[in-house]
This record gives structure tokens, C-alpha cells and sequence, in this order.
């Protein structure tokens, strides 16, 4: 009887399936069309291409090897040089079956995550969780039983560690009976949680299919180079609100508190959940149900996968029901609302020690795509060092850190604000023909001392900038090496004259140049190097050259006018700084957390004995060295700017946010290095 439920199970599905694939039929052929016609180093779609996008398709889908076992994997095995005849003829052979493989293969999850949350978890036993990602498929059914078994016993009790880490901060000390007593209420949150990821994608076949025909699409793209996607209307509205000041939100942003709840931890004023009446600060968020959809239960996501969820429309209304303080219940209505993005605006301080450093932040290069009298980020930035000026600033910080880039006009604009004229970077489409950008207007904004504070996560424009300011000497560069990006996209629309739903039918981000420095050299898989080395206490380790499809580097003729200025010596700099760091207690704390990431990467198994993970609290409590981490430096105190202040005074409604950065910057170890190392060269100059 079993064999037949299952039977007729893949058989409805396969008939759901192939009548929602003429769509994507369509666009795998626009798809490689579009790729071969305009694609910097396109692929030949052939056996080759095939047996790579297999590979790729099947890790995205089960990139952890909780879902197919070795021999579902060997039942697709023969489609494994056969998938470059589907995109070529526009058929979907290969992704109806993979499709309805894997929709049976996340129900069997969600028994297996029931049958295990069961029963509590014993933290005596002298066991591991292999964590390590080039773990092969398991064997067996019983194999994955365990190994989903292992995932869920340390999720529990990661949950319980974050508990006595919040017990050793406030008292040092870890009751572990009471600790231990939490472990029915934290496995119910873990098990909510795996089984809503799994309801999102089962929640209809509609959305099944919609979300498995996107991975689908953008395993083709990813597979000619680690930038080129495919985007359905949401995901490029989304990524365009990303490089914008503005955008459609509701107004609330969300953290995760002790226990792993979430919660909101803002509401920005004049938003629609500011102005609901109903939601506070410390609303947990319960359950969601966009306009139109089944509702969704929010128990057990965290904050990221809460705001994905959010993110998913923008015109539909959503219903959003929170637990208040008190227990109760409340459901509200909101809709976004076109706000001003607080997270990607330019934002100036001064820091005031034994000289005014101006500090400024630039967290994107944000441009309006489509409307030039909009919000530029070159323009901002201007406009942030003209209030700075009025303020007597000696030296300059511009901080590129967690800049994955943006509008490469944009850094070119804003290189001319330090460079008088000249070539500020070098193109190369697929044509071959090299192209020079330039800054076209004589005279700079700001000529003063400046650096610039990378780490590796700047990547594209932020390294088209840092590497023009460093080939010109005309900024410190200061951080870790940069991500090492050096290509270039566009959005194209996927439409063809035959069909008529164009809007419905998607877009593509493609690679289409490659951005060389003025020297002929890139930046592509090496980076940026800075002048002046600091550690990297964040662990960042995904850089472009661990990327499986990443472009290969190459070099182009230098600029012959290319003119750099007078260079300056930073061998003294980078001592001193050295020393400071070796002696900083925040580098030193940051260096032992960063460690004990960097030892469990390489062990690729983490203990599940509460023993083990007790120590482990005492020795790295992030509770309690969080304490060190906000402790204000000594060397100098953060304010707003003077124009800043006279407006901040009679505006109100930013002052929480306001205060968040006056706190964190005052604070930021690499932001007083970068002050102390700026100082020091103001003083040899």
C-alpha cells in the first residue's frame, strides 16, 4: 500500500509540475541566449557545462547532505551529461525529476525532525556534530537519520549555551540544572523552526515550484561566474531597494534576544509600524499571512529568515500578529510604505582627540538607477566633507568596510572628490576593447590627509575606489585584503516578442565587463592589499578566489597618461601600528574568538557534551567580553558634526539611531587604529 501512495504521490506531482514548466521552458532558452550574446566569457552549453551544473544544482538544493542519500543521488546520475540538451532544446526533463525527487525527500525530513524532537537530548554522551560542508551524501537512510539527529542535538544545544552564556555574564556563575531545564522549550523552538523552512517551501505547489524554477535558473548563471543571477520581480525589486536610499519597508527592524526569540528592536518614526499604534519595542512577532496566502508561524526563525519573509512582497498587505510583554496577543495590518533606507545613507561624525578626524561611512555605492536628479552617493559624500571642513578636521576616514559595492560610476564620481583629474579605472566588455574612466573635473573637494578602512567584505566599487586612491598615493589604505571583485553586471529584462508576459518572466543580472586599476593590474581574486595590515578578528574567509566559478585575473596595457602623485613612506606607520595592536586588549579578545572559529573549521566537528561546551562558555563567553568590546576609547570622543547637531536638534525622530552610532563608533577597535594611524601620519606631514 505504501509503494502505491508513493506512487501516485509522484505522479500528481509530475503532472503538476510539467504543466507549470512551459514557463520555464521559455526562460531557460532566453536564459542562454541572452548569456551567449552578452556574457563576458560565456560557456559552451555542452556535456561538460552539463555535468558542472549538475554537481552545482544538487549542492544548492542539499548543500549540507540532509536530504538525498547517495543512492537518490545515483537515481539521477544518468541525467548528469543530459542537462545541456534540456536548456539547448528547452526542455525540463532533468527538473521535473530532481523536482519531485526532492519534494519527497523533504516530507521524509519533516517525519525524521518529529521523530527525533521527541525525545530529550542527552548532553552526557561523549558525541560530535560534523559540521564540515564537503561532507559526501550519507548511504543510507539510517545515516541520515543520524546525522539529522547530530544537527538538531547541537542546535538545541547551542541554544542552551547562549542561556549560560547570559547566566556567566550577569552572575559568573552557570547554574546547569536550571540551564538543562530549558532543554524541552528550546528543542520545541529548533524543531519549529527546520519544519517552517520546510513549510515554506511546501507551503503551495505553486510556490514549490516558483522557488525550485529560480534556484533552477540561477544554477545555469552561477555556473558561468559567482555574479550573474537570475531575479523574479520581488528579488530584483529587493536588490534594487539594496542599492538605494529608498525603498518599500514596513518600518521595523528585528534582532534576537538570550533565548533566540526575535523581536523588534526598532521602529523607525513616521513607518507603517510606527504608525500602527499597535506594535513597541519588544514585540516578538508570532505569525504572518501576507494578503492572499496561508498564514506562516514565525516560531523558531531567526531574524534573518523572519525578514526574508518580509521581504517577499511589497504591494500586498500583510497581517502580523505579536506576543506583547504581557503575554498577549495582538494582530495588526500593515502595507509598506516608500521610506527613506537608514541603513545605506552616508552618515559623518568627528572624532575628537589630539586632531578633528572626519569620519564618514559609506555602506553601499547607492545611486538612483533610474532618475538623476536622485539620491548619489558621491553627491552625499561631498556634501558630508563640506560640514566636515566647517568643522577644522585634519585627517579624513572613509570606511569601506562591509561595502560589497554598488554603481561603478559612482566610484569613479566619488574618486574625483580626491583626484584632481585623470584615470580612475580601466573596462574591458567582451569585445576586448579596453575603455579608460575618468574623472573629468578639474579640482578636488577635499585634499587633506585621508584613509581608507577596508576589510573582506569591500568588494567591486569599494575596490575600484580603494585601489584608484592607493595607485594615485592619495590614501592610506588601512584593513584587511578586499574580497576581490573586480567584474561588473547589469540587469537585463528576460522577454521575447512571443510572449506577453514579460514582467512575469523575470530579469537577469549578468556579467558583462571586467575592471582593471589605471596601472593595467586587477583586482580580481587578490584584492585590494592595504598599506597598513590589521588582523581580521570577524573570521571573514569567503573571498572571490574561493568562488568555484570566479573569472580568472588577467592584466591590460597601463594608461600611458596615468600620473600618480608624489608617494609617501608608510614603513613607521605600519610598525607602530603593529605594536598598538599586539598590545590591545579588544585585538587580542577579538584574536582568541577568531581562533576558536578558525580551530573548529579545521577540526569540522564541534563537541556535544554540555561539559565540553561549559568550558567553552567560561573561556570565550562572547556575553562577557562584549563588555570590553563596547568600552569607549580613550583617544578621542564622537559627535556629530556642527551641522549635524543644529539639525539633530530639532529632529527627533532619528535619535535612537543617532545614538547607536555615536555609541559604536566610540567604541570600534578598527576605528581608533584607523584614527591613531591617521594621527601619526598628520604628524610626520
Amino acid at each position: 500500500m505504501r509503494k502505491i501512495l508513493s506512487l501516485l504521490l509522484f505522479i500528481s506531482i509530475s503532472t503538476f509540475l510539467f504543466a507549470q514548466t512551459d514557463l520555464l521552458s521559455s526562460q531557460e532558452k532566453w536564459i542562454k541566449d541572452l548569456a551567449a550574446a552578452k556574457h563576458i566569457e560565456p560557456k559552451a552549453v555542452d556535456d561538460k557545462f552539463s555535468a558542472l551544473f549538475f554537481t552545482t544544482y544538487l549542492a544548492l538544493l542539499d548543500d549540507d547532505h540532509l536530504f538525498f542519500t547517495a543512492p537518490d543521488l545515483k537515481s539521477l546520475e544518468p541525467f548528469r551529461n543530459t542537462i545541456d540538451d534540456d536548456w539547448n532544446n528547452g526542455a525540463t526533463a532533468f527538473f521535473t525529476s530532481s523536482a519531485s525527487l526532492y519534494k519527497a525527500k523533504l516530507a521524509a525530513a519533516k517525519a525524521r525532525i518529529t521523530e527525533i524532537c521527541a525525545k530529550p537530548f542527552d548532553y552526557s554522551l561523549p558525541e560530535y556534530y560534523a559540521f564540515s560542508f564537503d561532507t559526501i551524501a550519507a548511504a543510507t537512510d539510517k545515516a541520515l537519520y543520524t546525522r539529522w539527529n547530530s544537527l538538531l542535538k547541537w542546535e538545541v544545544l547551542h541554544s542552551l549555551m547562549n542561556i549560560a552564556a547570559n547566566q556567566w555574564s550577569l552572575k559568573n556563575t552557570i547554574v546547569k540544572s536550571e540551564v538543562l531545564a530549558k532543554e524541552p522549550e528550546m528543542r520545541a523552538r529548533i524543531k519549529t523552526k527546520y519544519l517552517n523552512r520546510i513549510n515554506n517551501y511546501l507551503s503551495t505547489d505553486a510556490d514549490y515550484n516558483g522557488q525550485l524554477s529560480a534556484i533552477y535558473l540561477n544554477t545555469f548563471l552561477s555556473c558561468l561566474d559567482p555574479h550573474s543571477a537570475f531575479f523574479d520581480t520581488q528579488a530584483k525589486q529587493n536588490f534594487g531597494a539594496s542599492l538605494n536610499t529608498e525603498g518599500y519597508f514596513f518600518g521595523l527592524s528585528l534582532s534576537e534576544n538570550e533565548k533566540g526569540e526575535v523581536y523588534i528592536s526598532h521602529l523607525a518614526p513616521g513607518s507603517a509600524a510606527w504608525m500602527s499604534g499597535v506594535l513597541n519595542k519588544g514585540d516578538v512577532p508570532v505569525q504572518i499571512k501576507w494578503e492572499g496566502s496561508v498564514a506562516v508561524d514565525l516560531s523558531g526563525l531567526d531574524a534573518a529568515g523572519v525578514s526574508a519573509l518580509m521581504d517577499l512582497h511589497t504591494k500586498e498587505k500583510m497581517e502580523l500578529i505579536v506576543r506583547k510583554g504581557n503575554g498577549q496577543q495582538q494582530t495588526v495590518v500593515l502595507q509598506k510604505q516608500k521610506l527613506v533606507n537608514e541603513d545605506n545613507i552616508v552618515k559623518s561624525f568627528v572624532l575628537s582627540g589630539s586632531h578633528n578626524i572626519g569620519y564618514i561611512n559609506l555602506p553601499s555605492f547607492y545611486t538612483t538607477w533610474e532618475d538623476k536628479t536622485g539620491s548619489h552617493c558621491a553627491t552625499d559624500v561631498a556634501k558630508e566633507i563640506v560640514k566636515l571642513k566647517k568643522d577644522s578636521m585634519a585627517g579624513l576616514i572613509l570606511d569601506l568596510r562591509f561595502n560589497g559595492g554598488g554603481s561603478v560610476a559612482e566610484a569613479v564620481e566619488m574618486a574625483g572628490i580626491f583626484i584632481d583629474e585623470g584615470a580612475i579605472c580601466q573596462i574591458k566588455g567582451r569585445e576586448g576593447k579596453v575603455e579608460v574612466l575618468k574623472d573629468m573635473n578639474r579640482g578636488v573637494i577635499y585634499s587633506g590627509p585621508l584613509l581608507v578602512l577596508v576589510n573582506g567584505q569591500s568588494a567591486s566599487a569599494s575596490e575600484l575606489l580603494a585601489a584608484s586612491l592607493q595607485d594615485y598615493n592619495r590614501a592610506i589604505i588601512a584593513g584587511t585584503p578586499t574580497y576581490g571583485k573586480a567584474t561588473g553586471q547589469d540587469i537585463l529584462p528576460l522577454q521575447a516578442a512571443s510572449y506577453s508576459g514579460a514582467e512575469k518572466a523575470g530579469y537577469v543580472k549578468l556579467t558583462m565587463i571586467k575592471v582593471y586599476r589605471p596601472t593595467g593590474k586587477s583586482a580580481q581574486k587578490t584584492g585590494v592589499q592595504p598599506h597598513v595590515i590589521l588582523p581580521d578578528v570577524y573570521g571573514i574567509e569567503q573571498t572571490e578566489a574561493a568562488e568555484p566559478f570566479a573569472l580568472p585575473a588577467d592584466t591590460v596595457p597601463a594608461y600611458k597618461y596615468f600620473k600618480p602623485l608624489k608617494s609617501f613612506s608608510i614603513a613607521g606607520l605600519q610598525q607602530k601600528s603593529s605594536e598598538r595592536v599586539a598590545a590591545s586588549p579588544k585585538f587580542r579578545e577579538g584574536n582568541t574568538l577568531s581562533l576558536l572559529a578558525s580551530v573548529r573549521q579545521k577540526q569540522g566537528k564541534v563537541s556535544l557534551k554540555w561539559d565540553d561546551a561549559e568550558k567553552e562558555i567560561k573561556t570565550y563567553s562572547i556575553a562577557d567580553k562584549e563588555k570590553l568590546f563596547m568600552q569607549p576609547s580613550s583617544l578621542f570622543s564622537v559627535r556629530n558634526n556642527t551641522a549635524d547637531q543644529k539639525f539633530n536638534a530639532v529632529n527627533t525622530k532619528g535619535i535612537d539611531i543617532n545614538s547607536f552610532w555615536l555609541k559604536r563608533l566610540s567604541a570600534d577597535m578598527y576605528v581608533e587604529e584607523a584614527f591613531q594611524i591617521l594621527s601619526g601620519f598628520i604628524q610626520l606631514n
